[in-house]
């Protein structure tokens, strides 16, 4: 979103906000969980996976995440450490512009 306000919205600009809208859950359950997600957009995904690593959750969770680059993906230290909580989830990282050698 903010790339598309810099674009579109010269500085002055009057914008109309609204508070968030939609659901963005987890549904409870025993079955496979996908995540993707880009950018900021990862925030709903780090608020369920912290959730399944708090309640030890068996399921199988991929969580697939997209940035420009390490520096500027949020929750980077956040997405691995709950990963690494569950037993059975994996994280798949994608850089558009990755900074030095990558994977590391």
């Amino acid at each position: 979103m903010s790339g598309y306000l810099h674009d579109r919205a010269p500085g002055g600009s009057t914008l109309r906000l609204s508070r968030p809208a939609g659901d963005v859950t987890l549904k409870p359950g025993d079955g496979p969980v996908l995540f993707a997600s880009a950018d900021i957009g990862c925030t709903p995904m780090i608020a369920m996976l912290a959730e399944l690593a708090a309640t030890g959750s068996p399921r199988q969770v991929v969580a697939v995440h997209a940035d420009r680059d390490q520096l500027s993906h949020p929750f980077r230290a956040g997405l691995a450490q709950l990963v690494a909580k569950l037993d059975n989830a994996r994280a798949h990282v994608f850089y558009e512009r990755p900074i030095g050698e990558w994977p590391t």
